[in-house]
C-alpha cells in the first residue's frame, strides 16, 4: 500500500513539472512574438529586434530554468516523503480503525474468558456447599433445637441487617459467594429451586457489569426486593407496603450481602426451631 502510494505520488509530481515547463515554454514564446510585431519600440530604445529577442530568450530560460529547480526540489522532498512510508489520511484512517478493531476484539475475548472462569468457578463453588452443607434434623412443629422459640417469634427478624458477624459461617458465604448463599435461602424455604436461584443471581450479575450497569442493578435490586417480600410472607412479617417495599429494595441496592446475610441467619434459625417455612429440599432428603 506504502509503495502504490509512492508510485501515485511520483507520477503526480513528473506531471507537474511537465506542465509547467510548458507554461513557461509558452511564455517565453509569446514574448518573442510580441518582440516580432513592435519594431518600432525596438528601434526608438537604440537596439535590434534580435538582440532584444536574444535577451528575452536567455531571460525566458534562466526563468524556466530557476523555476524547474524550485520545482524538482519541492517534487523531490515530496517523492521522499512518499517513499519513506508516510501514510496519505485514507490509509490512516484504515490503519487506526483496523487498531480500533483488534483492541475491541482482544477485550471482548478477555471478558468473555473472564466470564467463563467466573461461572466455571462459581458452579464448582455452588456443588461443593450443596455437598457439604449440614442439615440438622428439624421436628415438625414449635418444638425444635432452639427451645423457646415458637413461630410468632420470627415474625420479626432476629437480627439487623449489619449484625454479620454474629455468624461467621453466613457472613462469609454472603460475602465472597453472595449468589450461592441467596439461592440456598431461596430454596430453604421453598420459593424458587437451588441452582434456579443461582442462575437467576450470576445472570443478573453479569447484565450489571455492561453499559447502563447502574440502572440494570437497580432492576436487579427490584427483583430480589419480590423475593425478600416472598420471604416475609412465609414467615409471617410485615409485607406489601410501601415501607417494606422500599426498605427491602434500598438494602438490596446499597448492601446486599447485608440482605443476604440477615435472611440467612433468620432462615437458619427458623430452621434450627422446627419453623414450618423452612423444609429439606427433596434432592437433599432423598440423598439421606
Amino acid at each position: 500500500m506504502c509503495r502504490k502510494t509512492s508510485i501515485q505520488s511520483l507520477f503526480i509530481v513528473v506531471i507537474a513539472v511537465i506542465l509547467e515547463s510548458r507554461q513557461s515554454q509558452a511564455s517565453s514564446v509569446h514574448g518573442l512574438r510580441h518582440a516580432q510585431l513592435a519594431p518600432q519600440a525596438f528601434a526608438s530604445n537604440g537596439s535590434s529586434p534580435s538582440a532584444h529577442a536574444s535577451k528575452t530568450a536567455r531571460a525566458a530560460i534562466l526563468e524556466l530554468h530557476d523555476a524547474l529547480q524550485a520545482l524538482l526540489q519541492r517534487g523531490g522532498a515530496a517523492v521522499q516523503h512518499a517513499w519513506n512510508g508516510h501514510p496519505t489520511t485514507a490509509y490512516h484512517l484504515l490503519r487506526e480503525r483496523r487498531q480500533s478493531f483488534k483492541e475491541h476484539s482482544a477485550i471482548a475475548l478477555l471478558l468473555t474468558f473472564t466470564i467463563l472462569v467466573w461461572i466455571t468457578l462459581t458452579g464448582a463453588a455452588a456443588h461443593l456447599y450443596r455437598n457439604t452443607k449440614q442439615w440438622p434434623d428439624m421436628p415438625r412443629g414449635r418444638a425444635g433445637s432452639e427451645p423457646g422459640l415458637v413461630d410468632a417469634d420470627f415474625q420479626e427478624f432476629h437480627s439487623g441487617p449489619f449484625d454479620c458477624m454474629q455468624d461467621n459461617s453466613s457472613c462469609c458465604w454472603a460475602t465472597w459467594c453472595p449468589c450461592i448463599r441467596w439461592a440456598d435461602n431461596m430454596a430453604m424455604v421453598g420459593i424458587i429451586g437451588y441452582w434456579f436461584g443461582i442462575s437467576i443471581f450470576c445472570g443478573m450479575v453479569m447484565l450489571s457489569i455492561f453499559p447502563f450497569g447502574l440502572m440494570l442493578w437497580c432492576f436487579a435490586s427490584l427483583l430480589w426486593m419480590s423475593f425478600r417480600q416472598k420471604l416475609r410472607q412465609k414467615f409471617g412479617m410485615e409485607h406489601s407496603s410501601v415501607s417494606t417495599y422500599f426498605g427491602d429494595w434500598l438494602l438490596y441496592f446499597c448492601c446486599c450481602c447485608c440482605a443476604i446475610s440477615q435472611e440467612a441467619r433468620h432462615i437458619e434459625t427458623a430452621g434450627r426451631a422446627g419453623h414450618r417455612a423452612v423444609s429439606k429440599p427433596k434432592d437433599l432428603e432423598e440423598k439421606i
